[in-house]
Formats: C-alpha cells, sequence, structure tokens
C-alpha cells in the first residue's frame, strides 16, 4: 500500500518533534542539574559574606566596647552591648541558615558556640562595667575578644577556601554542559538539515514536479488544445488522483467541443434564415414607419389647420385641448405659414377650446410675440363665457394679444389693421 503524500509528510514531521523534544529533554535535565550546583554556590558565596559581616560587627562591638570602657560610662557599655549583640545574633542566625541548605554542618557547628562565647563575653564585661573594675574590663576586652575573632576568621578562612573549591567545580561543570549543549545544539541542526533535505526532495519529486505538469497541461488546455494530457505516471496518491482527473476532463471537454462544433453549425445555418427573415421584416418595418410618419404629419395638420381668407389675413381655428406638444406644434405651424403666406394679421379662434388654462395662455402669448416679429399681428377670436370666466379665476393677464369676441369682429380687426374694407359690388343691368 503506498503511502499519501499527506501520510509521508506527516511521518517526517513526528520524526522531526520527537528529535526535537528528546534534545530538549536532555538539554534541560543538564539545565537542572546546573541549576542545582548554581544554587549551591550561591547559597555558599552569600554564607561567605554574610560571615564577613559577622566578623565586621564583631569587630565594631569590640571598638564600641573599648571605647565605653576607656570611657567608664556604663549607660554606654550597655547601650552598644545590647545593640551589637542583637544584630549579630540575627547574623549569626543566617549564616547557619545558608549553611544548613548547602549541608556544611562543621562550620555550622563552630559558628554557634561562638557566639554563645560571645555573648557571655559581653554580659561579663557589663558585669565588670556595673562594679566599676574597669581595669579588668579592658584586659578581658584585649585577650578574650580578640582570641573570638581569630576562631571565627580561621573558620572564614575554611569557608572561602570551600567557596573557591566550588566555584572551580562549577566553572567546570558548566564548561562541559556548554559543551554538551554545543555537541546536542550540532546533532539537532544536522538532523534537522537532514530531514529538510528528506523533505524537499519529497516536496520536490511529489509535488513541484507533477504541479508544474500539470499546470503546463492546464495551460494548453485552456488555450485551446484539447490533445494535452497530465503526462503524469500512474500513482496512488492524491496527485495521482488528480491526474486521472484531469484526463477524464480533458477527454470530456474534447467530445463536448466536437459535439458543440456541431451544433454550432446547425444553429449557424438556423440563424442565417432567421437573420434573412428579420431583414426583410426591418424592411417592411421600415415602409409601415415612412407611411406611419407621413399619416402623423397629415394628421397634425388636420389638428392644426391654418386657413388663408383674405390676402395678408389667415385663421387658424383650435379645436380641443391644448396639451403642451399640440402648443408647441401649433406654434411652429404657425409662424411657417405666416412666412410663406406673407400674413400681417393671423386670427387664433379658440371657440373650440374647452378650457384655457395658464400654460395655454403663456404659449398664445409667446406665439403672438413671436409673430410680431415676423411682422404680423395676433388677433385671438371665440373666447367662450365660460373659458373667460376660468381666465379671469385663474389670474391670466391676455392683454399683449388683440382680442376679438368672434370670428367676424376678427375679420373687421384685421381689415382695421390692413385699412381694407369689404365693398358690395353692384350688379350690372341687363
Amino acid at each position: 500500500m503506498k503511502l499519501t503524500v499527506g501520510a509521508k509528510f506527516g511521518i517526517i514531521t513526528l520524526l522531526a518533534i520527537l528529535l526535537v523534544t528528546s534534545a530538549g529533554i536532555v538539554v534541560l535535565y543538564e539545565l537542572q542539574l546546573l541549576g542545582k550546583q548554581i544554587f549551591v554556590l550561591a547559597n555558599a558565596a552569600e554564607a561567605s559574606e554574610e560571615a564577613n559581616q559577622l566578623t565586621s560587627e564583631i569587630a565594631e562591638l569590640r571598638a564600641g566596647l573599648r571605647d565605653a570602657i576607656n570611657q567608664r560610662n556604663r549607660d554606654l557599655v550597655h547601650q552598644r552591648a545590647e545593640g551589637r549583640m542583637l544584630a549579630i545574633k540575627e547574623r549569626a542566625a543566617n549564616v547557619q541558615r545558608l549553611l544548613n541548605q548547602q549541608g556544611d554542618t562543621e562550620l555550622n557547628q563552630v559558628i554557634s558556640p561562638t557566639v554563645a562565647i560571645l555573648s557571655d563575653q559581653v554580659n561579663s564585661l557589663i558585669t565588670l562595667a556595673e562594679a566599676g573594675d574597669w581595669g579588668r574590663a579592658a584586659l578581658q576586652i584585649q585577650s578574650d575578644f580578640v582570641q573570638i575573632q581569630e576562631d571565627l576568621a580561621g573558620q572564614l578562612r575554611l569557608l572561602n577556601i570551600d567557596v573557591a573549591q566550588k566555584v572551580g567545580s562549577l566553572s567546570q561543570t558548566v564548561e562541559e554542559t556548554r559543551q554538551r549543549a554545543i555537541t546536542h545544539i550540532l546533532i539537532i541542526t544536522v538532523a534537522a538539515l537532514l530531514i529538510l533535505s528528506l523533505a524537499m526532495a519529497l516536496l520536490w519529486r511529489n509535488l513541484a514536479v507533477p504541479i508544474r505538469r500539470l499546470t503546463s497541461s492546464a495551460r494548453a488546455l485552456a488555450q485551446g488544445d484539447l490533445r494535452v494530457r497530465a503526462q503524469i505516471a500512474p500513482r496512488g496518491d492524491e496527485i495521482g488522483t488528480l491526474a486521472v482527473a484531469f484526463d477524464s476532463m480533458a477527454d470530456r471537454l474534447q467530445a463536448s467541443h466536437g459535439e458543440l462544433a456541431e451544433k454550432i453549425a446547425e444553429r449557424t445555418a438556423a440563424l442565417e434564415i432567421e437573420r434573412e427573415g428579420l431583414r426583410q421584416a426591418l424592411a417592411d418595418l421600415q415602409t409601415s414607419t415612412a407611411e406611419r410618419d407621413r399619416l402623423f404629419l397629415a394628421l397634425q395638420q388636420l389638428q392644426n389647420p391654418v386657413i388663408p381668407i383674405i390676402e395678408g389675413v389667415i385663421v387658424a381655428p383650435i379645436i380641443g385641448q391644448l396639451t403642451s406638444q399640440r402648443l408647441e406644434q401649433l406654434q411652429m405651424t404657425l409662424l411657417e405659414e405666416a412666412i410663406i403666406t406673407r400674413a400681417r394679421v393671423v386670427l387664433l379662434d379658440v371657440t373650440g377650446v374647452p378650457i384655457l388654462d395658464k400654460q395655454a395662455a403663456q404659449a398664445l402669448i409667446e406665439t403672438g410675440s413671436a409673430l410680431r416679429l415676423l411682422g404680423a399681428e395676433a388677433v385671438l377670436v371665440g373666447i367662450r363665457p365660460e373659458v373667460a370666466e376660468t381666465i379671469i379665476s385663474a389670474g391670466i393677464d391676455l392683454q399683449q394679444l388683440a382680442i376679438a369676441a368672434d370670428l367676424q369682429h376678427g375679420i373687421d380687426r384685421a381689415l382695421r389693421l390692413l385699412r381694407r374694407k369689404i365693398v358690395a359690388l353692384t350688379p350690372v343691368s341687363a
């Protein structure tokens, strides 16, 4: 059974994790041992420092008591003895604790008796001071206290020697630990490089090369080469499955392309027939559109007729509702007829208009202004009573237009404007 690519990478990753974990456990164990040694050394160094401070405090106690005895001051002896002894006992207890932590019982057995002897000597000095025996007190300071200091100093030298030995031993241990750590790091690095090389080789062989071939084949297939295939040997992992699926897709695509080409040819022939029919329908539609335009123009002319009645006078009977489109067409028709007929008077007959709103009235006024620019006078005739009432209610001002009651009065007004009159002809006698 062949392993999949994911399984191979999983095994390599697991090996790398186990290797790094094992090396980490070894290094942590060595660091733990080193930490214990460093802790012992730190305790020894601190004990040495505390012991040195203890020696200094004993020396300060001796100097303070000596000055108090030389001054023969009992209170000063009590004060310095009590204050210094309290600090010395705390320092000695701290030294004993540190020595116990590092297991140095030999020196610990020396410090406790030394402090006890020192306490007895201080009490003896206090007794001599209270008795006023200052000579014996001074002699005791010079002899017994010096002996205590020398004994403690000897023990401290032994402690310092022990600390120095431990420092040397620890330095050697640290160096050995460092060398082992470097060795482990080198081993981990080499192993990691080997695992990385193996992973890269596996990645190149199992992923990079097949994916490059699949990419090249997919690009060629996208460009229209339906004969291209994956060119990957049969294999039992995901890449093999992908290659088989790609080849199957290419086969189906090639078969579908042949069927599609046949359908396209058939559909092209059918579309050509339909296009010819559409071309003929378009020609018929264009003919129908031209005929419709001619009918529409004739209808507009019938909606807005202009009738010449005498030379220089034309009449435009307006019937029905005046929409904005009709008013625009009416204005264009009147201006064109006024130019053609050289009319000087244009009678706008609104007898057949049921409602004359403000918009229609404004359009008629503008038409009259435009006719005036052409040298013709517009006369509004045939305003019925209900239309007049609507005009008054809407507040429409028609003063810019000449107004006549009906068409007859409009013709009379036109004749006056033209300075003409109608004369009846006398019949010729037989």
